[in-house]
């Protein structure tokens, strides 16, 4: 009886510090983000709807992190942009900074970082790699950057773009070549956020869970 009661106030405790941190992203620090590009800018022969490939940004730890990319069938990326942001802490100190990109697999040898840059309608973005257009050379159904830096966070990476944007402010984008679009051989695609939560946050909220439970069948048969 006492180890369990011992369990139910430490579940407790648990699921006081996670209802008083939310809203501030407090278990944010490491993990992973999956979107969907899924928004075009309505040019001429682009579709208005579907799915165009998806991007995860992946923190690993504060010193790594990684971006892949993988487009749908009948589409090639033949531009990536994201953004990273040193002062998005969730509870303040320090700030973030990155010592080097490296293009990995799948990134066509043509790209290269142009820094900040608009990606039409979606804003401009800290880091906008490109190559030379719709090109074969230029063309890819994959790829990741591996990003080295200090105080990495996965709120660094999910801010939006910056500047007046007709198609939304995104915290991605990519610049899409489908050979099936009529009248449009290349669009820009902007990006809708499924957060995969890290393991430790599903342990805490499992745990108080358990004691949220615990404490409502002891009440309950007082």
């Amino acid at each position: 009886m006492r180890a369990k009661n011992c369990f139910i106030r430490t579940s407790l405790i648990l699921g006081l510090i996670l209802l008083g941190t939310s809203g501030q992203q407090a278990f944010a620090t490491i993990g992973s983000a999956t979107y969907t590009f899924n928004v075009s800018n309505g040019g001429s022969g682009a579709p208005v709807s579907g799915n165009f490939g998806t991007a995860t940004i992946n923190v690993q730890s504060t010193v790594l992190a990684t971006i892949s990319f993988t487009a749908s069938p009948n589409y090639t990326f033949i531009g990536f942009g994201f953004n990273f942001d040193g002062t998005a802490h969730e509870a303040g100190g320090g700030t973030g900074s990155i010592t080097t990109i490296t293009p990995g697999s799948g990134i066509p040898s043509t790209w290269s970082d142009t820094g900040q840059n608009s990606m039409d309608g979606f804003g401009t973005f800290d880091h906008d790699f490109e190559g030379s257009g719709a090109s074969p050379d230029s063309q890819t159904t994959s790829g990741s950057f591996t990003i080295a830096g200090t105080n990495l966070e996965l709120s660094n990476f999910q801010v939006l773009s910056e500047d007046p944007a007709g198609n939304g402010n995104k915290i991605l984008a990519a610049h899409v070549f489908g050979q099936n679009l009529s009248g449009s051989a290349t669009f820009f695609a902007g990006t809708t956020q499924q957060v995969v939560p890290e393991p430790g946050t599903m342990t805490l909220l499992a745990c108080a869970a358990s004691g949220l439970f615990f404490l409502r069948r002891k009440l309950g048969m007082a």
